[in-house]
């Protein structure tokens, strides 16, 4: 069976979609070497980082994601590749392919908070991806919250969505923190630290970690705050008020993997998730998290004890003080946490999407 996947995502710097491309790329090929594998990427993508393999061969090409004129280059394309099924591993889709395809939706947050990304993210998604969603064979996404957006928002039909979950990049594994804390010393405070991973869009929320941390000073229980994803000016933007902070930016996979390490408990205040990949890495690193109960955040991380009313300061912070004064109420937290990260892993995650590409192209039947 010949699968084209659809690389070009991977190009500068390793967002999550990247991320996700290449793990399931790689798995995938891996496992089956029966399977012949066309990985199309772009000319200026990261292309020492595409696997290779003797199933494998990499295609070039410049066709710009996110643009109407790929719709017909892509079919083109795949007129003359003849695959037996495409992959698309994000939401630009070939709508007019000539051949079965799968495409992942990871989330609808374009269009659950339009004004972080304006009128034509949401025209692309009501005519482009809504087309072919319609036209594909499946359509992938992250969590059952994903799943009753698709269906809400693009009228997907419920028999073509397959809920299948992300995973941690391998990077993100215990370690000693004392190790981990030496490798960030440059950026972290010396006394223990609540840690927030996200970015400046409203819907992070970035304004209720720093209210968290305020009920914290409150309680008499003040921790400094990290950001990950968060300038010194958005910060002062917000309005700090008082609160220890320090923007960490532009950090490697690396030292992210030790500021989860280092610090006393991750701060999720994030108002939407399409999965909820953050507290996972928290966790697989072995730091327990704390974090608003909405979206698939709340099915995700239900049996770990981590979630908190939606938006409740108080409750967080109080939940935060107890991580930061009880050790073994930390390590309770943490091992729960590590536990729950154990059950996504992407050679089973990998070996369900390529079963799904095994039945849109008419071999086999999915698991």
């Amino acid at each position: 069976m010949k699968i084209t996947i659809d690389m070009r995502p991977v190009c500068g710097r390793m967002h999550g979609i990247a991320r996700y491309a290449l793990r399931l790329a790689r798995h995938m090929i891996d496992a089956a070497p029966e399977h012949r594998f066309v990985l199309i990427a772009a000319l200026r993508g990261n292309l020492d980082i595409l696997p290779r393999a003797e199933n494998a061969r990499t295609q070039l090409v410049d066709i710009p994601l996110y643009r109407l004129s790929e719709q017909w280059r892509l079919a083109k394309l795949l007129r003359e590749e003849k695959p037996d099924v495409h992959f698309s591993p994000t939401f630009s889709a070939p709508a007019m392919s000539p051949c079965p395809f799968v495409f992942t939706i990871h989330d609808l947050i374009h269009l659950r908070f339009p004004r972080d990304y304006g009128l034509a993210h949401r025209v692309y998604y009501r005519t482009i991806v809504r087309t072919a969603a319609r036209r594909a064979r499946f359509v992938l996404t992250d969590s059952e919250c994903s799943r009753r957006d698709l269906i809400a928002l693009l009228a997907v039909r419920p028999d073509k969505i397959n809920v299948v979950p992300v995973a941690p990049d391998p990077v993100f594994a215990p370690g000693d923190a004392a190790e981990a804390r030496e490798r960030v010393a440059h950026i972290i405070p010396d006394a223990p630290f609540i840690l927030w991973v996200g970015s400046e869009k409203a819907h992070k929320n970035f304004a209720g970690a720093v209210e968290v941390v305020r009920e914290l000073q409150r309680m008499g229980t003040p921790a400094p705050l990290v950001g990950v994803g968060v300038s010194e000016r958005h910060a002062r933007g917000v309005g700090l008020n008082g609160v220890d902070f320090t923007a960490a930016v532009n950090v490697s996979d690396e030292q992210l993997c030790a500021l989860y390490r280092s610090a006393r408990a991750l701060l999720c205040t994030s108002l939407y998730e399409g999965f909820g990949l953050t507290p996972l890495e928290a966790f697989a690193c072995g730091t327990p998290a704390v974090v608003f109960d909405n979206s698939s955040l709340s099915e995700l991380l239900a049996p770990t004890g981590a979630l908190v009313p939606s938006g409740d300061a108080k409750s967080a912070a109080r939940r935060l003080a107890e991580l930061l004064s009880n050790d073994a109420e930390n390590r309770k937290a943490a091992d729960a946490g590590a536990a729950r990260a154990g059950e996504f892993c992407w050679p089973d995650i990998s070996g369900r999407v390529l079963a799904l590409l095994e039945e849109a192209a008419g071999v086999g039947s999915a698991q």
